[in-house]
């Protein structure tokens, strides 16, 4: 679990904004700036905008200097070192979130949570802590896909993806999955290959296999009726592409689950 150790939200006093530990704090420190701030790692000052984040690993050196009208919003916090490097967040990792008031919010959440401590507040605090990491890691790994990339593409194909996934039970064929990107289709496989690591027609059966695991534990439903809800035109279809998938066919499947989880046509 992540501890959190001190959270304070939107401090004006300039001298608590000036930030120089030679050789950092204990914890983690998470740090939201409202105005442009100058940052220094390796010896190099950099500035950066209003809205950035910052992220120091404990006992690095921490030398930060905000200019003129910024505020600080800090939260000191300690987890695992490996649960930490799950995120593949980088060491005083810099971030441009694009809405920095959402961020801004959730440390308020925290500052509620720390300072109120109701029952169970250190479990909400870690939520909210977790919150703020995948959304720093997403911010990562989207600029990592986006090298040679442009980023309304990126967007675009996720729009795409989300329709696809969330209507998987329709036809899809190449042709109008590519309509949607406006590409030919080796340009769209490629795209989508470099943004989600599988190819569309494998995300596609992913996402019907995963609904048909659910659908099979319904009792309302028998195996033709899930065939159907899940995009296949036949039985056999879907019996084969579930075994190629799970390794069992669908009523092995079945029969494999919890007794009180069976539907009734078992």
């Amino acid at each position: 679990m992540i501890s959190v150790n001190y959270v304070r939200c939107e401090i004006t006093d300039p001298k608590f904004l000036r930030i120089n530990r030679p050789k950092g704090s204990g914890d983690y420190c998470l740090m939201l700036f409202s105005g442009p701030i100058n940052v220094t790692t390796d010896d190099i000052t950099r500035p950066v905008e209003a809205g950035t984040c910052v992220i120091f690993r404990p006992n690095t050196p921490q030398d930060i200097s905000p200019l003129h009208g910024s505020s600080l919003s800090v939260v000191h916090f300690s987890m695992p070192k490996q649960d930490y490097e799950s995120y593949r967040l980088n060491s005083d990792a810099v971030f441009h979130p694009q809405n920095a008031d959402r961020v801004f919010r959730n440390i308020q959440r925290i500052e509620r949570e720390y300072y109120t401590k109701m029952p169970y507040w250190e479990d909400r605090a870690d939520t909210y802590v977790r919150q703020l990491l995948i959304e720093f890691a997403r911010i990562r790994k989207t600029e990592d896909l986006e090298v040679g990339h442009d980023r309304p593409m990126y967007n675009l194909f996720c729009q795409a993806r989300n329709m696809m996934l969330m209507n998987c039970e329709k036809e899809w064929s190449s042709t109008n999955m590519c309509e949607m990107v406006s590409l030919s289709r080796s340009q769209f496989y490629k795209y989508y290959v470099d943004y989600f690591g599988v190819s569309p027609i494998q995300d596609l059966n992913n996402a019907r296999i995963d609904k048909a695991k659910n659908l099979l534990t319904n009792r309302n439903f028998q195996v033709t009726d899930i065939a159907e809800l899940c995009g296949y035109a036949s039985i056999h279809h879907f019996s084969r592409t579930f075994k190629e998938h799970t390794g069992l066919s669908p009523l092995a499947y079945v029969k494999s689950l919890a007794p009180e989880d069976r539907p009734e046509f078992m």
